[in-house]
């Protein structure tokens, strides 16, 4: 019925879920009958351990270890496509921005905690400051232990959005997803973890966006290469001569400029933005006509 709505409002919509990255709840779902109607699932592979287990393990790692039995990013995968029947075209794969800290004396052992988490903006600062930093190689995620040799902390780094960004592209996955957008934004307003993932995923999904048909007789509104460094270019149609309109506002709302306003006889066109002077972040392009408008989000990385 939502499907159906969604068609019945604008055929551009797309319908997207979270789903299970494990048997325990996902055997509930009737992947068969929802994939015919969502465009793709958002695949929660992090929290693989927590405070509702009694040891300690990693929050999201991608290959299982032989000591470890709860589940890992690449089983989760082998679970949906092989025996669920979700295409990996129609996935897209978890990427943890925050980690979960243990009671504990190593991987894989008796524990409590598991409830507490940090973003990763609070937990690289802690490296070298009463926290040892460890690659599980099996794994292929990081994590902490303090000087005590009493606690642990899960997390993934840049090495670790690296190769599972890379793990999306190989598999021919949908893209990514992510747990939760600002986690890992310092104090420089860097965002290294979505860089990373950015700098792999819009490289092999979003290269010749520019050459992709804009829908004939209707409003639209599109950017490239989206995320961006410094120059987005958009490109946009406007079916027949009208008054019309590109304002860009920030994430909060506030306008940042007028890029195009006015009488327009050109029925297709392009535009370039410079974010120089500007701080890694989201922005909206808006193109209004007298007819209707297009929304497009712009995601500036530097």
């Amino acid at each position: 019925d939502l499907h159906k709505a969604l068609n019945d409002v604008n055929p551009d919509y797309l319908l997207t879920m979270a789903i299970p990255s494990g048997n325990y709840y996902g055997q509930w779902f009737r992947y068969d009958v929802l994939k015919l109607y969502v465009n793709w699932f958002n695949v929660m592979t992090y929290d693989y351990h927590g405070d509702w287990f009694d040891h300690s393990g990693h929050n999201a790692p991608l290959y299982s270890s032989a000591q470890d039995g709860c589940g890992s990013v690449d089983e989760t995968c082998k679970y949906l496509n092989e025996i669920r029947g979700v295409e990996q075209n129609k996935m897209c794969i978890g990427l943890a921005f925050y980690g979960r800290k243990f009671n504990t004396s190593a991987l894989y052992q008796s524990s409590t905690g598991g409830d507490q988490t940090f973003g990763y903006k609070d937990i690289i600062g802690t490296i070298g400051n009463g926290w040892i930093y460890h690659w599980d190689d099996v794994s292929k995620v990081p994590y902490l232990t303090n000087d005590a040799g009493t606690q642990l902390l899960s997390y993934d780094d840049t090495t670790a959005i690296r190769i599972k960004s890379n793990y999306i592209v190989e598999k021919s996955f949908k893209g990514g997803m992510i747990w939760a957008l600002g986690l890992d934004q310092t104090d420089g307003n860097r965002q290294p973890l979505l860089e990373t993932a950015a700098n792999i995923l819009s490289i092999n999904f979003l290269q010749g966006s520019d050459e992709e048909p804009i829908i004939p007789n209707q409003i639209n509104l599109r950017a490239y290469p989206n995320p961006f460094n410094n120059k987005v270019m958009l490109r946009y149609r406007i079916p027949e001569n009208q008054d019309a309109s590109i304002k860009l506002f920030d994430s909060q709302g506030k306008l940042i400029t007028v890029l195009l306003q006015g009488s327009n006889n050109l029925s297709e066109s392009k535009l370039s933005w410079s974010a120089e002077g500007y701080s890694s972040g989201v922005f909206f392009a808006i193109l209004q006509t007298q007819s209707g408008q297009s929304v497009q989000k712009l995601i500036h990385l530097k």
